[in-house]
């Protein structure tokens, strides 16, 4: 209630084991999502965070897929003026490179490998033409 949210970020200074709490229940939820869980976070446990809102991704996972979203503004807006997604890294440097990291995630995903290119950033590239 204090802050207006549930986004109690791992390191929270204020109150540094709430902040570890939380980071622990965000894993054990992930865990079971996966299917790989034996937490003490139960159905009944989820269901009271869920009433309060807890937020169950991390503030750094939030920030990623911000920055993740900001540069897929800059190649959509890339692609309207070029006509395709192969950004020269002497045009646009780090565009170039975030392109060339999106395809070796898209790669691992293909693979089954560790990625975090996910079914909806493929989508979202598949819609502008992303090769």
């Amino acid at each position: 209630k204090e802050n207006g949210h549930s986004r109690v970020p791992r390191r929270y200074p204020k109150n540094p084991t709430l902040g570890d709490w939380a980071s622990r229940q965000r894993q054990y939820y992930k865990q079971i999502q996966k299917g790989t869980s034996s937490s003490n976070l139960t159905e009944d446990r989820i269901e009271l965070l869920n009433k309060i809102g807890f937020d169950w991704d991390s503030v750094k996972l939030k920030r990623s897929q911000h920055q993740w979203d900001e540069r897929y503004k800059e190649l959509v807006c890339y692609v309207e003026k070029r006509g395709n997604t192969r950004v020269p890294r002497d045009v646009n440097p780090s565009l170039s490179n975030w392109t060339v990291r999106q395809r070796q995630d898209f790669r691992l995903l293909q693979k089954g490998d560790p990625t975090k290119m996910t079914e909806d950033r493929v989508h979202l590239l598949d819609k502008i033409g992303f090769e």
